[in-house]
């Protein structure tokens, strides 16, 4: 369905959105990436993604007006696909290798967990959090770099490999060039295993948090609370700890 420039399968409850190497030259990636992020929330059985691609796959810039795009349908491709991801009701894990720049860089740092191999080059990382910023203040990472020491807010200006993205918690975890995409899947295995409802909420309040005062943000957790409480997940959890067993939980 996604032939270009994404490819997107299913396995049972994990949907694999995949780059191709060219991605970024297709002008409709952004639409691409838009389609497969709805048919995951259309998709009952899906309860977690994993996007990744070739070395080299998330290389490539925001849309331009030399390109053929308007302003607003930059904004709108962008914005819309996003958005999307942003919100899914699933959580959602990114793997990459090789170098990382530009719109690509964003799409990356967009998970709930970013798997990067120790090899990776993230390219002019100021430019693409000063995007982020714009596009999603409840990026969790940005107020750490504006307090962050001058040494490490100039670093994100240079190239910044895998290690160092991780010391920065600019990305979850780094590993071995090699394990990278074997990591991401047994992450992502795991996470369509849990309580996935908890989980897309949790990140929906850490994204408002961004935005809300303390006590506007205690009144929303509690709101929250009191939804998952009587959650079907929530009472299985319980079950499962009074009977002794591993919790089957469905995302509910």
């Amino acid at each position: 369905m996604f032939s270009e420039p994404v490819m997107y399968e299913e396995d049972g409850a994990i949907a694999r959105v995949t780059l191709r190497e060219s991605a970024g030259a297709a002008g409709n990636v952004w639409e691409s990436l838009r389609a497969a992020f709805e048919t995951i929330e259309a998709s009952d059985a899906v309860r977690a993604a994993l996007i990744s691609g070739a070395a080299g796959a998330f290389a490539f810039d925001m849309p331009s007006q030399g390109r053929g795009l308007s302003v607003q349908h930059k904004e709108v491709g962008v914005d819309a696909a996003l958005s999307v991801l942003w919100t899914s009701r699933v959580p959602v894990v990114v793997a990459l290798r090789g170098r990382v720049s530009g719109a690509g860089a964003l799409l990356g740092f967009s998970g709930d967990w970013i798997v990067v191999s120790d090899e990776v080059e993230f390219i002019a990382l100021d430019q693409v959090l000063q995007r982020a910023a714009g596009l999603n203040p409840g990026f969790v990472f940005l107020p750490a770099l504006d307090t962050a020491p001058a040494s490490a807010s100039a670093a994100v200006s240079a190239v910044v490999r895998g290690g160092e993205a991780a010391r920065l918690g600019l990305v979850t975890e780094c590993v071995e060039g090699a394990a990278v995409q074997d990591r991401a899947e047994a992450l992502v295995r795991r996470l369509a295993q849990g309580p996935t409802r908890a989980l897309a909420l949790s990140r929906q309040l850490l994204d408002e948090s961004a935005n809300t005062n303390f006590e506007a943000q205690c009144r929303r957790e509690l709101e929250v609370n009191q939804v998952l409480r009587s959650s079907y997940d929530s009472k299985e959890g319980v079950q499962a700890f009074l009977e002794k067993r591993p919790p089957r939980f469905c995302g509910k």
